[in-house]
Parts: structure tokens; C-alpha cells; sequence
């Protein structure tokens, strides 16, 4: 080789003092004609030995790269050099990973092959590690029993472990990159899920309690209580969705039988209402009645004359329009009724305001009839995304209790105060409280503080499950000055 070049003082200090190993090789045939001091101190070879060994004992491929001979063609097509990794042997035995960063060049008219190499063992052991524990964290993941998805912002899903799998009955390869609310949600739901993924997203905080229905690969419905996280990158933006789920579907079958014993013990309440609220217009058609056939039977008026056809016809005008009217509260008083039984798995977008006056309108009677005070305070004007008929259930159970309690204990001058603010529904009585050794059975089914003629023990144990399952909300109760407190807070 022409050593012109490699005399040049500045030249060489930099090749000789550089952490880089440096090798030039005659080209193509790929002859050691040079290496560095650095390269001589990594191989344990002086440039002598590593001339008589050659490259072919000096350097390995890796697996499935490709072969020295390829290496060598493909640099003669480029100009401006290339990237390989390969292995070099030092005269130890030992062996180590090498990154090379090659091209050729022009030395005194002839042709070279430049090649700065440098020793990435550490980084290629780093890369086993972190491979090693993704695979153990991975394997951590598919062996819990609880469900581990992560969603992109998108709600594609990017990442599911095993049980997710088992599950939904897919492979990952099928899951990967699939939209979830599309693949693996109810056509009923599926609006719904995807205004609750956006809130997540939204506020970038952890949501606990929500349940919904899936359905897997061979189209079976089933039950899942998931806890949902945002997924933060480094700057605190949200990337996505990192949510685990528990298979309940069994669990939510038990308490579909004991919510049905709940509307079954409410269906006698509930005809007890229907009484009260009918008894009033039932009262006024039938004195209307016969109000009307006593002017008949009195002759009130002249009906030879017509003056008094004409005031016969508008008195008895006016009396069927009342009835009409009656007979309207009566039919009112059934719809109201029946679309509270009615099944909706459908959230609508309303006030609090508006649930509790759906509710008052099915027990107020009953309460006023009780001379039970009705204090209303709404100051919420926020629109949230509730299962109407489910809360306006909630909201009859509290009222209901407050009434029961007040009967029990002969309470005077009760009062029921219902109050919105800041998304958080209160309603609050005079009833003189729970006992304290007692408050934290409240929610327990069948649990009960009436007598056995008038208590299930479902009612509140109900009433809870809907609020924190069904809306990710919260129902806490606690004694007030002279009463009892419920409140019901959503995120």
C-alpha cells in the first residue's frame, strides 16, 4: 500500500489515537493492509498476525446476515458506503459484536476499503435483556388471569395478553391493530364505549368500576369489569389506553337474579303508588259524574228553553273535559310506570334535574299524602350520559327508604331535600340517621333496617351497583344533623 498517506503526521495521530477501531483492506480482495493501534489492543493480535490469518478467520456473520463475499459486492455498488454487523474472534478465543460503518476510497491511485468498527457487545447485551424481560414481562402478562389490553388513542388495540385472548376467543395476530369498540363491542354499546375511551383520553386520570358487555369471535356475549388508565408519553400527552378486565359473566348473572327479586319486591310498592297517585282523579271523575247525572235528575236547567239547553250543554261540556282531563293524569300516571320497567341498555345525555322529577313524578303523591315535605334545590347544569330508567330506580330507592323510615319512626314534620350541584346528586332527610355500628352494612344485600313485611335487603345493594358499575360513579351515605345523606357523584 502506499504509505504516503499514513506518513502524514496528522493523518495518522488521528487513525492511531482514535477509540475507533480502524482497518483498511485492499479491495476487492479484501487483504488486511492496515489497522490501528485501537484494533490491536481489541483483538490481542499485532497487524502482522492479523495479516497472516485474514478476514476469513477473523470475522463471523451473524445468523441469517449476509455473507462476507455479499458484503464485499454490495459495497462495490455504493458510493456512499454502508452499515454491517458482524462478530470478530480475538486471539483469546473470545468473540464480540461489531458494527461497521465501511466504503471505499482512493489512496495514491489505488482502491481501498475504509472501515471504522466499533465493539457494541454492551449494546447487543443490553438488547438481550430488555428482549428477555419483555418476553418474562410478557409471559407475567399470559399467565394473570386478569385481562391486559393497551389501546392507541385511535382505540386500535396494540397490545393483549393471553387471557384477553382466551377471552374474546382471537389470536393476537387477530387482535393486533384491530379497532376495539368495532371488533369486540356490542353494535348497542358500541357509542357509548367509544364517549367513555374519549373521556379517558380526555383526562388523562384512572377509572375504576365500569362494566360492559363484549362479544367474542363466535359472537357470545360476555360480562367484563375493567379498570382504564391514560397512557402518558414522556411530555405528559396521552398515547392511549391501558385498561385490565375481570370475566364476570357469571358474577353478573347472580346479580341480574338479584336485581329481579329487587323489581319484583318493588312491583308491590310500586302498586301502592299507582293507588295514590289514581285515587285523586279517580275521586274527581266519579264526583263529576255524578255531579252531571244530578243536574239531569234535578232538572237544573230549563230544557224547553234555549237558554237553558244552551247552559245545560256548556255545564256538561265543561264536566267531560274535566273528565278528559282525569282520565289523562290516569294515563300519564301508567306510562310513567311502565317505562320505568321498561328494559334500555340505551345511555341517554340528560340532567340530574330531569331524573329526579321522573322519579318524583312516580312517588310524589305518595309522599305528599304522607305529609312528607319535598325541598328541591338543582343548580347542576351539566348534561351526563346515564342509563335514565337504572337511575331513576336509584333515585326511588332513597326516596322510598326516607318514606318508610319516616312512617316507622313517626317523624314530625319530615322532609326530604333532593339536591344537584357539581355533577353530585344529594338527597338528604330528617329521619333521625343510621345507627353508626350499622352504617357499613347499608350496601350489603339483604341487608335490611325494616321490619320483614317491608325490607328485601336488595334495595341499596342495588342502588350501589348500578351507580358504580353501570355509570363509574360513586353512592356514599353518611348521617347529617338530624337525618341521613346520600350522595351520588360522577367523574
Amino acid at each position: 500500500m502506499n504509505n504516503d498517506i499514513l506518513n502524514n503526521v496528522l493523518f495518522k495521530d488521528l487513525i492511531e489515537f482514535s477509540n475507533d477501531m480502524i482497518w483498511i483492506l485492499n479491495f476487492p480482495g479484501m487483504s488486511i493492509e492496515y489497522v490501528n493501534q485501537t484494533t490491536c489492543d481489541e483483538m490481542g493480535y499485532t497487524l502482522e498476525q492479523m495479516q497472516e490469518l485474514g478476514m476469513g478467520k477473523l470475522r463471523k456473520s451473524l445468523p441469517e446476515a449476509v455473507s462476507f463475499s455479499e458484503h464485499i459486492e454490495e459495497l462495490h455498488k455504493t458510493e456512499d458506503g454502508m452499515t454491517d454487523y458482524a462478530i470478530l474472534v480475538r486471539s483469546d478465543g473470545s468473540e464480540f459484536y461489531i458494527e461497521v460503518k465501511a466504503r471505499i476510497i482512493d489512496i495514491g491511485g489505488s482502491t481501498y476499503n475504509l472501515a471504522i468498527v466499533r465493539n457494541i457487545s454492551d449494546r447487543i447485551e443490553m438488547l438481550k435483556k430488555i428482549e428477555e424481560e419483555s418476553k418474562k414481562a410478557q409471559s407475567y402478562l399470559d399467565i394473570s388471569k386478569v385481562i391486559i389490553m393497551a389501546l392507541d388513542n385511535n382505540k386500535n388495540i396494540v397490545m393483549v395478553n393471553q387471557a384477553g385472548c382466551e377471552l374474546l376467543g382471537y389470536t393476537k395476530e387477530e387482535l393486533i391493530g384491530e379497532n376495539f369498540v368495532t371488533k369486540c363491542i356490542p353494535e348497542s354499546i358500541q357509542e357509548d364505549i367509544e364517549h367513555i375511551a374519549d373521556d379517558i383520553i380526555k383526562s388523562a386520570s384512572a377509572h375504576s368500576g365500569k362494566l360492559n358487555d363484549v362479544i367474542t369471535k363466535r359472537g357470545e356475549i360476555k360480562t367484563v369489569s375493567w379498570k382504564n388508565s391514560t397512557l402518558l408519553d414522556n411530555d405528559g400527552n396521552a398515547v392511549g389506553i391501558l385498561t385490565s378486565g375481570e370475566d364476570i359473566t357469571e358474577l353478573a348473572k347472580i346479580q341480574k337474579e338479584f336485581f329481579q327479586q329487587a323489581k319484583q319486591a318493588q312491583m308491590g310498592e310500586m302498586i301502592s303508588m299507582i293507588a295514590h297517585q289514581w285515587r285523586q282523579p279517580l275521586g274527581a271523575i266519579s264526583s263529576t259524574s255524578i255531579d252531571l247525572n244530578m243536574k239531569l235528575e234535578f232538572e237544573t236547567f230549563d230544557l224547553k228553553e234555549e237558554k237553558g239547553r244552551e247552559e245545560c250543554q256548556t255545564y256538561f261540556n265543561n264536566g267531560l273535559k274535566d273528565i278528559d282531563k282525569f282520565v289523562k293524569s290516569l294515563t300519564n300516571t301508567i306510562d310513567d310506570f311502565r317505562n320505568f320497567y321498561k328494559p334500555n341498555k340505551q345511555s341517554d345525555t340528560i340532567k340530574l334535574e330531569e331524573v329526579c322529577k321522573k322519579s318524583l313524578a312516580i312517588i310524589k303523591t305518595s309522599l305528599i299524602n304522607n305529609n312528607i315535605n319535598i325541598i328541591e334545590d338543582y343548580c347542576c347544569d351539566d348534561k351526563l350520559n346515564i342509563y335514565t330508567n337504572e337511575m331513576t330506580q336509584v333515585v326511588l330507592n332513597i326516596l322510598k327508604n326516607s318514606q318508610d323510615n319516616f312512617l316507622e319512626k313517626d317523624i314530625k314534620n319530615p322532609y326530604i331535600k333532593i339536591t344537584t350541584k357539581d355533577k353530585v346528586l344529594s338527597i338528604c332527610d330528617n329521619g333521625g340517621g343510621i345507627p353508626d355500628d350499622i352504617m357499613d352494612k347499608v350496601f350489603d344485600p339483604y341487608f335490611s333496617t325494616k321490619d320483614e313485611k317491608n325490607g328485601t335487603g336488595l334495595g341499596l345493594y342495588m342502588s350501589k351497583t348500578i351507580i358504580e358499575e353501570h355509570h363509574n360513579a360513586t353512592l356514599t351515605v353518611k348521617n347529617t344533623d338530624g337525618g341521613v345523606c346520600f350522595m351520588i357523584e360522577f367523574v
